[in-house]
């Protein structure tokens, strides 16, 4: 556990800091566009990087040394 001293904090955000927000005018309205389909560029690299990562999360499972070769393993 980390000791926690007493006292305030200097600095830090407060309730009147202003941080500015830019939204990606393909993506701006990311809730219509998983209704009509996904239109924006970003979105479909997400969801294929997702499919990959779970792909590649089940043949870790399966097989958690394949990305060694083989004669580098303690035989």
């Amino acid at each position: 556990m980390v000791p926690q001293r007493l006292g305030t904090r200097a600095g830090g955000a407060t309730p009147s800091t202003f941080i500015p927000v830019f939204v990606d005018e393909e993506c701006q309205d990311s809730q219509s566009t998983k209704e009509e389909g996904l239109k924006c560029p970003s979105l479909k690299i997400k969801q294929e990087d997702d499919k990959e990562l779970k792909r590649e999360t089940e043949l870790l499972r399966k097989n958690p040394l394949r990305n060694f070769p083989q004669n580098s393993l303690p035989r």
